[in-house]
């Protein structure tokens, strides 16, 4: 299937359908390898269904669609055009990540901080005792060889042999200790979390993130939101709109990587205030609210790393904004070193 046959009114329409649905998800998946400026001016009634399906109550292809309408809203030609389609889906699009906000908050207050059991933690444990085992025995061995060393000898009996000798055997059981303890040494270094592959399936979504397009979880719905409102953040007309909303917040709820447990979804939340930050009177806000601090907890090196430094240099377009910066103390002013 060619990208002609995909945009066909046929496939992609106002009207929900399972064909309509895969059609968007396939659209939305190869859009990055393809030149907007080719596909939207010249199919307005592609940009037309697209609002269409925004309002529908589907919750599958309503997000395909907000997806693809924040790649359209990018040219300047489909914003001016569809600007009196666009405006509307903003309170409702803040309603909605704002309902998944406060989800996610309640579902982090309901989690008990009870330990979880590691994979392959019983090697580990194995491996300890042993090594305690081993280390009770060689000190108990040393004890009884230097009882019997320093012990009185009768006359006429030979002196056992100095422990200081190091005889063939000695030497190999030598090499293999200081290989072992050397192993232990550089993985203590490295830190228990990054050695097993339990801890990996951890932190990876803290450095790079998941993409879970079908079936569509809550956080790629969010990103698709966010994408959706990013293009439309620089428009002053919109300004008043996002602060009444409390954008701000929301967009503080998103630079906490622990409590949105995904990288990219930050990632798009930042993307999002590098456009509220054009404004002068958000950035002064963003600053006197902890939003510095905040991008600095952002996880370096990690996917979102760009768009901190994106955010960073907005602030310091601000001349008012960056005076705040200055009020801070020497430890934060230190961390902004990349």
């Amino acid at each position: 299937m060619t990208l002609n046959t995909l945009l066909q009114p046929s496939y992609i329409t106002d009207t929900i359908s399972p064909l309509t649905t895969a059609a968007c998800r396939l659209f939305y998946n190869i859009l990055p390898g393809q030149d907007p400026d080719l596909i939207f001016p010249e199919r307005p009634e592609l940009v037309q269904a697209l609002f269409e399906l925004c309002n529908s109550d589907d919750n599958t292809v309503r997000f395909y669609a907000y997806g693809l309408l924040g790649t359209a809203l990018e040219l300047t030609v489909i914003a001016t055009n569809f600007r009196n389609l666009s405006d509307p889906l903003v309170v409702p699009s803040l309603n909605i990540l704002h309902d998944f906000k406060n989800r996610t908050i309640q579902a982090s207050t309901q989690v008990t901080e009870e330990p979880t059991e590691r994979l392959f933690a019983q090697f580990a444990r194995k491996s300890t005792e042993n090594s305690l085992e081993s280390c009770g025995d060689s000190a108990e061995s040393q004890a009884n060889t230097s009882k019997t060393f320093l012990a009185p000898q009768p006359v006429g009996s030979k002196r056992p042999a100095s422990p200081n000798i190091i005889t063939p055997e000695k030497r190999t059981r030598l090499q293999v200790s200081t290989s072992a303890s050397n192993l232990s040494e550089h993985q203590s270094s490295i830190g228990p979390d990054e050695t097993s592959n339990s801890s990996w399936a951890e932190i990876s979504p803290y450095l790079f993130g998941t993409y879970e397009l079908h079936p569509l979880t809550d956080n790629m719905r969010q990103r698709l939101m966010l994408q959706f409102l990013t293009p439309l953040a620089e428009y002053k007309e919109l300004l008043s709109t996002f602060l009444e909303h409390q954008s701000l917040q929301l967009i503080l709820h998103y630079l906490d990587v622990k409590l949105t447990k995904d990288i990219r979804l930050s990632f798009e939340g930042l993307k999002f205030l590098s456009g509220l930050l054009c404004h002068r009177r958000f950035a002064i806000e963003f600053v006197q609210n902890g939003g510095l601090q905040k991008l600095l907890q952002i996880p370096r090196p990690s996917v979102a790393t760009a768009a901190v430094s994106m955010c960073l240099y907005y602030i310091a377009c601000s001349k008012d904004a960056f005076e705040r910066v200055g009020y801070f103390y020497t430890p934060n002013l230190l961390t902004l070193k990349f």
